[in-house]
């Protein structure tokens, strides 16, 4: 493991590993779009659910297109700031959970939705590897970014 610090592949993707997720989870998002709307008659129950899932993606995916400037403008006690730290609570394993629940109904379906279903299941076990690994900071040694792995994973359980 030590050999792939050190080369920089390791620092790297958990460098970018976070842009990578957020990236697929809004593009997750457009293509629910497009299914749901061009995806059939509005009648069928599946596509519903699709527009649905195209609703509570585009919301929890575009948080973060919001994060700087909510907490840049708001005070953190005031009722924006409280109210904000409420809907940012719901991030990474939460958020993973949350995907992975509304994937469940999308394989009862034999059509796109199974599609739709897997897509976002594979976006919740990303968020769930994107809990398991600190946010990056300056460099640290090996030991040190071990100590902070486990600091970060068992304060955010």
């Amino acid at each position: 493991m030590d050999s792939y610090r050190e080369n920089g592949c390791f620092t790297c993707l958990c460098e970018y590993f976070n842009t990578v997720v957020r990236v697929v989870g809004v593009i997750l998002a457009i293509v629910f779009w497009i299914v749901g709307i061009n995806g059939g008659p509005l009648v069928n129950p599946e596509f519903f659910y699709v527009l649905f899932l195209a609703i509570v993606v585009s919301i929890l995916e575009g948080l973060f297109l919001f994060e700087s400037c909510i907490t840049g403008c708001c005070d953190r006690d005031g009722c924006c700031g409280k109210t904000w730290t409420v809907v940012l609570f719901v991030d990474n394993w939460k958020r993973s959970i949350v995907y992975g629940g509304l994937s469940v109904p999308c394989f009862f379906w034999k059509s796109l939705t199974i599609l739709a279903g897997s897509a976002l299941l594979l976006l919740a076990v990303m968020y769930l590897l994107l809990s398991m690994y600190p946010k990056p900071r300056e460099e640290l040694t090996t030991e040190q970014m071990g100590v902070e792995r486990e600091k970060y994973f068992y304060l955010n359980i």
